[in-house]
């Protein structure tokens, strides 16, 4: 997602996209005043944006005219009758109005006619995987891991998970040796817990995405067999990296001597 330009992202003659508006990603369209500010800028008839996870429509004229559509969904909105128009279509996760039903919309090219609608969802299902990515890591993403996974896969993650650990606490010996460290051995012992911070840094991260490509392979939809080897060779590159790790991170594997050792130094 950061790789992405910024907007706004021209569809086509008619439909331009957003984050928040035109002339600002962050900015947040509430009511009539900031769509009035935001359409100034708009470059295109329809403009499309998010950001408040708000669903709605601003038709922009003489006046600003705001409508809530929830109550009304599916509501067809013919853009090609309007001269200007801001249209939030909500959002799928965490919707901000009051209504749990996932927001979104659908856009019809030909007919030039935008669709805005609401759809029921598992509620309890969504819960439950929200809470698998608490924020206690021990718990998190590599409980989700290791239930995805069987047999040596599962062995890999099981090491994994005991280098995570190993790995906090050495941090943790090491920003204690490093405040009662002599200068002598300061400047070395703050080499080596930055090396340790960024290394234990790069593993969560590892973690965490491998975490995130589970995800869209239990619940996404992944019905396109291509997508769904892509998905799959993606998780097995990761497996691979952390099965490498967790191998370097056994008895015998060269690694920088104790935070304590080096402070008695």
């Amino acid at each position: 997602m950061a790789a992405l330009p910024q907007g706004p992202a021209p569809f086509d003659a008619d439909i331009e996209v957003c984050h928040g508006a035109p002339f600002d990603e962050d900015f947040y369209v509430f009511d009539e005043l900031d769509a009035q500010r935001a359409g100034a800028s708009a470059s295109r008839p329809l403009c499309l944006l998010g950001h408040t996870h708000v669903q709605g429509i601003f038709r922009l004229g003489q006046y600003v005219s705001a409508e809530r559509t929830s109550a009304r969904v599916p509501y067809p909105f013919h853009y090609a009758t309007i001269s200007r128009a801001l249209v939030n279509c909500g959002a799928v996760g965490q919707p901000r109005d009051g209504d749990p039903r996932a927001a979104y919309g659908v856009v019809d090219t030909d007919a030039r006619v935008l669709t805005v609608m609401r759809v029921e969802y598992d509620v309890a299902i969504t819960q439950d995987v929200r809470a698998r990515f608490a924020a206690d890591a021990s718990v998190s993403p590599l409980n989700v891991s290791v239930d995805t996974q069987a047999g040596v896969e599962h062995q890999i993650l099981e090491r994994f998970i005991a280098r995570l650990r190993a790995q906090e606490r050495r941090l943790k010996e090491m920003e204690v040796a490093l405040a009662a460290a002599p200068a002598s051995v300061k400047e070395r012992l703050q080499r080596l817990y930055e090396s340790a911070s960024a290394e234990l840094e790069h593993s969560i991260g590892l973690v965490e995405d491998l975490s995130a490509q589970l995800t869209l392979l239990r619940f996404a939809n992944l019905s396109h067999p291509a997508a769904a080897r892509v998905e799959r060779g993606h998780i097995e590159e990761l497996l691979a990296r952390i099965e490498a790790l967790a191998e370097a991170s056994q008895p015998g594997s060269e690694a920088a001597p104790p935070a304590a050792a080096v402070a008695r130094a």
